[in-house]
């Protein structure tokens, strides 16, 4: 409030004023090609695996009113996709991981949506610096995301990361581990759940192509 009255504390709920806290933020934004993405999700066998998971969401233990998300291979490529991005960018853009938040953007009804948003929304002056700004100039960005790729493609726990079907809560992740895909929990707003590294790269031996893959085949 700025001023010198003393605010007594709100002990009844009759008050007409909500504590608030003032936050500094900035982020980067990308969507996917909707050509690209409808050749990618046409694929059997991914959306097949996109199923398991689905199934596995739904008899998760937690309250119904808590589950926002439509499980689909378009999700679980976006949401790993921007775990990949967030790690790349504490690796290389000097933010902490833990700042960064993301959020995902999907739909796949008559109003597709595919966005990532990886922000950063702290009190302090690190969220009005213009780091992650800088890093969304098309050459520098263009260089991070094709890193974050690099992440989804290998993990040092490869063969056996890429090799599993389900682990973590609810065996919710595919090839997700910490190695590769989790982030700090305060940056997911999902709980580190529903991340697999085959939704981006593929998998030969499962008959899934990767998503780049379609990108080359949609020019």
């Amino acid at each position: 409030l700025g001023g010198d009255e003393a605010i007594p504390p709100d002990l009844t709920g009759d008050a007409e004023w909500l504590p608030a806290l003032a936050l500094r933020g900035e982020g980067l934004f990308l969507t996917l090609d909707e050509v690209t993405l409808g050749a990618w999700e046409g694929q059997p066998e991914l959306r097949r695996r996109a199923e398991v998971f689905r199934q596995r969401y739904e008899g998760y233990p937690i309250h119904a009113s808590a589950r926002t998300v439509c499980v689909s291979p378009r999700f679980l490529m976006l949401h790993t996709l921007a775990h990949c991005l967030i790690r790349r960018l504490e690796a290389e853009g000097g933010y902490p991981a833990a700042s960064l938040r993301e959020r995902v953007y999907c739909d796949t009804g008559s109003s597709p949506m595919a966005g990532i948003l990886v922000y950063v929304a702290v009190p302090d002056l690190i969220g009005s610096l213009g780091g992650l700004v800088e890093l969304a100039e098309p050459k520098r960005f263009l260089r991070h995301l094709a890193r974050a790729f690099k992440v989804a493609e290998w993990c040092s726990l490869d063969p056996i990361c890429a090799g599993h079907s389900g682990q973590g809560p609810g065996q919710l992740n595919g090839a997700a581990c910490q190695a590769c895909a989790l982030v700090p929990e305060p940056s997911c707003q999902y709980g580190n759940v529903l991340l697999d590294r085959i939704f981006i790269k593929g998998d030969p031996e499962r008959n899934i192509s990767g998503l780049l893959d379609n990108v080359q085949v949609s020019k």
